[in-house]
């Protein structure tokens, strides 16, 4: 399936379809629904005026979502205009953080950052009430193995921070099922690839959380395209540089 706003209209239209409560991140935490229910997140990386494209689309259907953008390290992605219309809209505007690789992996300094950051989002006016961490597949970790381990090691950032929970470490993973387009294809958490309206349509599970990252999508089909090319072109480099780089750190040492 191509990555269009077209394509993507399609797939909200199928989970309506279901039948399903629909559920920002925040929602579920608050209430812990035994329901049916989906749950609409997007994590947005590079370009925020494409994420209020896909909110204006999907409050156009009578959905809401929940919507990490960076902090204001990332001046070009942390847009509070941006972020304050969807929170006005009634979507959930929550922090992709990503402070341990920032601090280099030095716990006090990453929740330093981390509780710097939350301010700067509440001091916008935006009503942060959850967070998601960031996965950069190009930075080396060694004494950590992913931006979310600072709250694993350390529970009371959430509570010190008013926060309802972390998208990924506080949610009961086991009874959904996780759809995301990472890599620019659709996934589930069984390693399905592919064909995910037609997996909608007969999904046995009831309970499904649905990622996607709007700077993967575009109005335009040749773009789509395109991006859908390079991405399947970087996917067949990735052994090679993986490989490359074991060995530069094994000559490093």
């Amino acid at each position: 399936m191509l990555f269009t706003f077209e394509n993507y209209q399609l797939l909200l239209e199928t989970l309506l379809r279901r039948g399903l409560q629909n559920l920002t991140i925040a929602d579920y935490l608050e209430t812990r629904p035994t329901d049916d229910f989906f749950i609409l997140r997007h994590d947005v990386e590079w370009n925020p005026d494409k994420a209020l494209d896909v909110a204006r689309l999907e409050i156009s259907l009578g959905l809401r979502a929940s919507y990490y953008f960076h902090g204001p390290n990332r001046q070009r992605v942390f847009n509070t205009r941006v972020m304050a219309e969807m929170q006005k809209m009634g979507h959930e505007i929550g922090y992709h953080y990503e402070t341990l690789d920032r601090a280099g992996g030095d716990m006090r300094a990453a929740r330093e950052l981390f509780e710097s950051d939350i301010s700067m989002f509440r001091g916008a006016g935006l009503s942060l009430r959850t967070v998601a961490y960031h996965g950069n597949p190009r930075v080396t970790r060694v004494t950590y193995q992913h931006n979310g381990d600072m709250i694993k090691r350390d529970r009371d950032i959430l509570r010190a921070n008013q926060l309802l929970g972390e998208a990924y470490l506080s949610i009961d993973s086991q009874t959904m099922e996780h759809i995301s387009d990472v890599g620019v294809q659709f996934s589930t958490v069984q390693g399905r690839h592919g064909g995910v309206l037609e997996y909608l349509k007969s999904a046995e599970r009831t309970r499904l959380y649905v990622l996607t990252h709007p700077d993967y999508w575009s109005r335009s089909a040749v773009r789509a395209f395109g991006l859908q090319r390079a991405a399947m072109a970087m996917r067949a480099c990735r052994p090679v540089a993986k490989a490359a780089w074991a060995m530069k750190d094994r000559v490093s040492r």
